[in-house]
């Protein structure tokens, strides 16, 4: 038998009704629910499925009801509470006539509803009703409901299946969470974001652009539930149950949205009653600074470091972003396992997200996608740099905390940040900082700053947070937006201070077009897990910080996504000229695609298609148009353009380093031995992860794949790495000039060189 709200879906969902069929195209068609989502509600089809939602609502239920039908899955044919909250009269009048008159109240309601359930008739039960205009407080319910079903589970051991299932439709998927006792006046009469009212709803419908999401909680068999529960009575089974089902929901909103945020001014005074930040300041006091300082240094860094994200500033984000992307990218290249895994990894800690940094705009993209996968958006650590009027207000209120480059040496600072940090992670927020501390110059990873990857852990081994779950995540580009201002600074041109003036220059890259972007998640692993039992301040815990801070970058690389950009940067350069063979320089490219391809590097989606790499190959070479030109089959390379096309070919490099280096070191002849000890000595800063690696086992293995490879094409490895080496030659050269006084000839410095 179906109640009336089903009748009423029935009605405004039915194709064959002209108004049902708009209302369905215009809210719902673009709802998004995932494959395990869609698992979990095929598991529970298994059984007897009872859907569970947080609060009655019209909205929602349409939305549900939709999904449901749209995916041939059991609709529910008894709905408690029962009436549609579009037409229901004022409460009071109508349960005292339905309870008193009709005999129709909650208990018969839910007697009704356990009784369809038994049969093997799918229902639909929510937790609360949201309150009314004259009454706003949401009322508990499903109490009654949950009771008799597990009365009567009790009493037939032999009835189907009975699967509770939280579903958590979500229409506002960008803001931040707010304590429910915020803005108390405005919740009261409008809902709050988990239980809207009517008003609320509308409104977070417009602002979702009508793109709800609906998640699928863990599915219960009910059944197995009081097996679990032998020694409780029904009554304490049933107020259990609902605790924990209304647990999941909250789960299932913390995944998405994060948990509930403080108002940044509430979070600054808690700072400064913070006994550590008022011990901090005494010290300060006592080893002679003036107490007028040091309230000063404390009040100026609790202004300057709080994020201050808002619901406003996050929406623009999201819908600017999102023009803006598709403006001026080809599109995106995104790793869906590696971003189900940073989800999955959610359940065990906050993530401590650590990616490599490319584009001031990296975490922007980042952020950006993290909504697009259903994920809070992090606080992220931003440079001091970067708070100038007007854009620091609003990194700000997007999740920014500013942060001094250095600050060692002043305990008050650090103290502040540090108990920020605490707070953050206390809170369940996940962090997002640049382990590299600043943008590559020469596309490959820098080596990685330590300083606050120390002071998180620091903060671990005192147990003051809970363990962070690390995230690598690596960023690409085909094509990098500041290149000109990279080649810049590498020809030794000062680099610019950022302000608003060149926010305003910067609006030209929506003018240009940039190729695609990649983003691939590493492995996320346990901080605690990795620096063990060693503790702040021993050489034990300086050195697993800094193995922690190399594995990090050397999973970045590991996940670096080889573009058709590398490949043909990287054929260009290996001749050794300025000019080179168009067919030649293919032939180089296809060598180096194999060489990807043998060494299990993350080939972009272009580069899957053999029959399609020379369309990629051209494509490459038009993107290079300023570094380089083409007359009839021959390609020259601009004079002072090399770094541009480095840029590129070193984020290929990086990929295959140890290959490179013991290819160069081969054409050493009998000093191949000794010149493989020094490349790979003097390449540890340059290429980071092979610090992690042991330098005999990979000569041996290779070794191994060099002796694969055909004679005529070894060489081309070889010249991968010959300007970085001139890098450190010239480095040396002048300290050498400086120490004698004169220029010393180049063979001196290489044999000196090697045998250092």
């Amino acid at each position: 038998m179906y109640s009336f709200t089903s009748r009423y879906a029935d009605i405004l969902l039915s194709h064959s009704n002209p108004v049902g069929s708009l209302l369905t195209r215009a809210l719902f068609s673009r709802t998004e629910f995932k494959a395990e989502d869609r698992a979990r509600l095929s598991l529970a089809a298994q059984g007897t499925p009872l859907y569970i939602m947080r609060t009655s609502s019209d909205l929602d239920f349409l939305l549900v009801m939709n999904m449901l039908r749209r995916e041939k899955l059991p609709e529910p044919t008894r709905v408690l509470p029962g009436e549609s909250l579009l037409i229901r009269p004022v409460n009071g009048v109508f349960d005292l006539t339905a309870k008193f008159l009709l005999g129709l109240g909650e208990n018969h309601q839910a007697k009704l509803l356990s009784e369809s359930v038994m049969s093997g008739s799918p229902a639909l039960l929510a937790l609360f009703t949201p309150g009314t205009f004259f009454n706003p407080d949401e009322r508990p319910r499903a109490t009654k409901a949950l009771f008799h079903i597990l009365s009567k589970l009790r009493q037939d051991p032999y009835t189907p299946a009975v699967m509770a299932v939280p579903l958590i439709p979500v229409w506002d998927k960008s803001g931040v969470r707010r304590p429910l006792d915020q803005w108390r006046i405005l919740e009261k009469y409008m809902g709050s974001q988990e239980s809207p009212g009517r008003a609320r709803a509308a409104l977070q419908m417009a602002f979702s652009l009508f793109t709800p999401v609906i998640k699928v909680g863990t599915p219960v068999n009910l059944r197995d539930y009081l097996n679990n529960h032998e020694d409780q009575s029904t009554m304490e089974c049933t107020k259990v149950l609902r605790m924990e089902l209304l647990d999941e929901i909250e789960h299932e909103w913390r995944t998405i949205l994060g948990p509930r945020l403080l108002n940044t001014e509430i979070t600054r005074r808690e700072l400064a009653r913070n006994p550590q930040v008022i011990n901090a300041y005494f010290d300060a006091v006592d080893s002679g600074t003036t107490p007028k300082h040091a309230l000063r240094e404390i009040k100026d860094a609790i202004k300057e470091i709080p994020a201050s994200p808002t619901n406003t500033t996050l929406t623009l984000y999201k819908h600017s972003l999102r023009v803006l992307w598709y403006r001026i990218f080809r599109g995106f290249e995104l790793d869906d396992e590696g971003f189900e895994r940073m989800r999955e990894a959610q359940n065990s800690g906050p993530l401590l997200l650590l990616p490599c940094h490319r584009n001031h705009i990296d975490y922007l993209i980042l952020s950006w996608l993290m909504d697009r996968y259903h994920l809070p958006i992090p606080h992220i650590a931003a440079g001091q740099n970067l708070s100038f009027f007007p854009m620091g207000p609003i990194f700000r209120r997007g999740g920014a905390f500013f942060i001094k480059r250095s600050f060692k040496g002043n305990k008050l600072y650090k103290t502040v940040l540090l108990e920020y940090l605490a707070r953050l992670f206390n809170e369940g927020i996940n962090v997002e900082f640049f382990p590299e501390g600043t943008r590559s110059r020469t596309g490959k990873a820098v080596y990685p700053k330590q300083g606050l990857l120390s002071m998180i852990a620091e903060l671990l081994a005192q147990g003051k947070i809970p363990s962070p779950q690390i995230v690598p995540i690596s960023i690409g580009y085909e094509k990098v937006i500041e290149e000109n201002a990279y080649q810049q600074e590498l020809k030794g041109v000062q680099k610019k201070s950022e302000d608003f003036l060149q926010v305003i220059k910067a609006g030209k890259v929506v003018l240009n077009r940039y190729g695609r972007v990649n983003i691939r998640v590493g492995t996320p692993f346990d901080m605690k897990s990795f620096m063990g039992s060693a503790l702040p301040g021993t050489p034990e815990f300086a050195s697993r910080i800094e193995e922690l801070a190399l594995t990090v970058i050397s999973s970045i690389i590991e996940n670096t996504l080889v573009t058709s950009s590398m490949l043909t940067a990287a054929a260009l350069l290996c001749s050794g000229h300025d000019h080179t063979d168009k067919g030649e320089a293919f032939s180089r490219f296809l060598f180096f695609r194999r060489i990807a391809i043998s060494m299990d590097a993350h080939l972009a989606s272009t580069l899957t298609d053999e029959k399609d790499q020379l369309r990629r190959f051209n494509k490459s070479l038009k993107s290079f148009g300023n570094a380089i030109s083409q007359k009839e089959n021959t390609i020259h390379i601009h004079r002072g353009r090399r770094s541009q096309l480095a840029y590129y070919r070193n984020g290929f490099l990086q990929v295959i380093a140890p290959l490179a280096i013991y290819s160069l070191a081969t054409q050493f002849g009998s000093g191949a031995y000794i010149m493989f000890s020094y490349l790979w000595d003097g390449f540890l800063r340059e290429f980071p992860q092979l610090n992690l690696l042991d330098r005999e086992s990979e000569r041996l293995n290779q070794a191994a794949r060099y002796a694969e490879i055909a004679d005529d094409q070894k060489i081309y490895l070889g010249f991968l790495l010959p300007d970085l080496l001139e890098g450190q030659i010239a480095a040396i050269s002048a300290m050498a000039q400086m120490e004698v006084g004169t220029e010393v000839p180049r063979k001196v410095l290489m044999t000196a060189m090697i045998h250092h």
